[in-house]
């Protein structure tokens, strides 16, 4: 699965967005010959009423947990780099929902990380 940073859907109506990371998920996706993937939105804020793009990275884990899924790697394609976002997202919260609910995770390496932070599971 791929991430990016959610954006509340009032402004991601008004950009191509959305529209970009499928494309850029799907051009990835055929690269290593997979297409079975999902892109899902991590980092979301503001006042909890507004609506933001979804689905978000760790409700997406257990449904795919509740689902059978038993291994799933996780790319930041909407990050350049490793950040605080990402770091805590996926490397802390995503992996405690992952040793929760028994899934495998690995994370795709951001460029210039050697190495995967959250790869602990073998």
């Amino acid at each position: 699965m791929f991430t990016a940073h959610s954006l509340p859907l009032a402004m991601a109506r008004g950009c191509k967005y959305e529209a970009q990371l499928e494309e850029t998920c799907r051009l990835v996706g055929e690269a290593v010959g997979r297409s079975d993937w999902s892109l899902v939105y991590q980092s979301r804020s503001g006042p909890p009423f507004q609506r933001w793009l979804e689905p978000d990275v760790c409700e997406f884990l257990k449904t795919l947990s509740e689902e059978g899924t038993t291994d799933v790697v996780v790319s930041p394609v909407g990050f350049i780099s490793d950040h605080l976002e990402v770091l805590y997202d996926l490397d802390t919260e995503a992996v405690r929902v992952c040793d929760e609910t028994g899934l495998n995770m690995k994370r795709a390496a951001t460029a210039g990380t050697p190495m995967q932070p959250c790869d602990r599971r073998g």
